[in-house]
């Protein structure tokens, strides 16, 4: 097994191209490493001509909720926008933001929502701390900060659609604290009175065995518990040793299939699902649970099962699988946090292996010049004595031509007294007057071609 004893160990889980998790010595971390990778190149594969991700499916037009929160999973494991599909990707979601600087529910012209303009706040958070600084990302970086604090309800949390929607969701309220924790050590000092406000209300909807409704005055249920969790553990008003009463109430709220209830927010009648199982792992990892306990080990086994050749779909009777391979993908990458060590060693070994190979790289580029410097001095050397000895040649040939101009009109005239003579009554003086006289006109025409070189 891995050597970091937090390594996340799933057993009775079926082979999945040539590794066999279940057999000893196999490496389970690896096995979920190679789901992310896998998750990321579909994600990659299916990106539409315009930069974003399609809704639902491939194939359907791009979305900009959905954008920004695969976009989100993506930056959080570990992809960064030195890659150029993903700055297309935000590149596109900023072409998209409504003039008040939120980001629509699909398209600009939408109404702008809080969970779409939450998620693509924290995408333009990664990009500045990454350094894709562009103007455009620095400005739609601070029009969604303040679309945020501005839309969130006094005293309260967030609804999913502001001044439409009159419910404050805790989902939505989690998401809104999330991006403004990101925000906040950024520099974005607006945000601190609208965290405190909204955190004081989250924390008044606990109930007596720490677990949260999905909006004030509901029931409790395991998945929004888990949000609430996670909002509070990213603004430190929890600490892992506060989720214990949290985490067991999500604990004794898993069925044996190591799943969780869905929730479904009715923001204004309309759907809004919140996947149970990816975000009940992520509240429990990030409450300290032992990796290797039952209701993680149940629970990762319940998640791999609804992978499919590289995506999630958790929702068995629906098209949607690019909104669960959002969250699928932010539960594996909080799973496989618990590397540890292991992959730091193989994060050196990969270093090292780069290193060599581009050691090697440059040297065999210093070889290439080289040789193209000496072809290139060969070619130049070529070049010079073709042309010297093409320059030869010419003269030869003007040389050649010269000497037949100039000789050429001698040879026609005393073909002309010859013929003159054999038909003509000519006497030897008429015939040496005529040599004379041509000769006389040759001479000025050889002097004619000779200046005139």
């Amino acid at each position: 097994m891995c050597s970091d004893e937090k390594a996340v160990m799933v057993t009775g889980l079926p082979d999945r191209e040539g590794l066999d998790v279940n057999q000893e010595g196999a490496r389970p971390a690896v096995f979920l490493q190679q789901m992310i990778s896998d998750t990321i190149q579909w994600v990659a594969d299916i990106q539409n001509d315009d930069g974003g991700f399609p809704s639902d499916h491939p194939g359907l037009p791009s979305g900009t909720w959905v954008s920004a929160g695969l976009l989100w999973s993506l930056l959080e494991a570990g992809t960064t926008f030195d890659e150029g599909w993903l700055r297309r990707a935000l590149d596109w979601l900023i072409s998209q933001t409504n003039p008040d600087g939120g980001l629509p529910k699909v398209a600009k012209g939408d109404p702008s929502v809080v969970d779409a303009t939450a998620q693509f706040a924290i995408d333009l958070s990664y990009a500045w701390k990454q350094g894709y600084r562009a103007m455009h990302v620095g400005r739609s970086l601070a029009a969604a900060a303040e679309w945020l604090v501005s839309n969130k309800d006094p005293g309260k949390g967030w609804t999913w659609w502001p001044r439409r929607d009159s419910t404050c969701w805790v989902a939505t309220s989690s998401y809104a604290l999330i991006a403004l924790a990101r925000l906040f050590p950024m520099g974005y000092e607006r945000a601190r009175p609208a965290i405190d406000e909204a955190a004081e209300w989250l924390m008044s909807l606990r109930t007596g065995d720490s677990s949260w409704p999905a909006f004030e005055g509901g029931s409790a249920r395991a998945v929004t518990t888990a949000f609430a969790l996670l909002a509070l553990l990213e603004l430190g008003v929890f600490t892992a040793s506060d989720c214990k009463q949290s985490s067991e109430f999500i604990v004794m709220r898993q069925h044996s299939d190591g799943s969780w209830d869905n929730v479904v927010d009715r923001p204004l009648a309309r759907t809004v699902n919140r996947v149970a199982i990816p975000y009940c792992l992520m509240a429990l990892v990030r409450s300290g649970l032992d990796l290797s306990s039952p209701p993680i080990q149940m629970g990762t086994r319940c998640l791999i099962e609804h992978y499919v050749d590289g995506h999630f779909w958790f929702l068995r009777d629906t098209a949607q699988f690019t909104w669960p391979t959002r969250d699928g993908l932010l539960a594996l990458v909080h799973l496989s946090s618990g590397i540890g060590a292991a992959q730091v060693a193989s994060l050196v070994d990969d270093l090292l292996r780069i290193t060599s190979e581009n050691a090697e790289l440059g040297n065999e580029v210093e070889r290439l010049r080289q040789v193209q410097e000496s072809h290139a001095d060969t070619i130049e050397e070529a070049v010079a004595e073709a042309a010297k000895e093409e320059q030869q040649k010419l003269g030869v040939r003007l040389t050649i031509y010269r000497a037949f101009a100039i000789a050429s009109p001698m040879v026609i005239g005393l073909l002309a007294i010859w013929i003159a003579a054999l038909c003509l009554p000519l006497s030897t003086t008429d015939i040496a007057a005529a040599i004379t006289a041509l000769s006389a006109a040759w001479g000025a025409w050889a002097s004619v071609l000779v200046t005139r070189g």
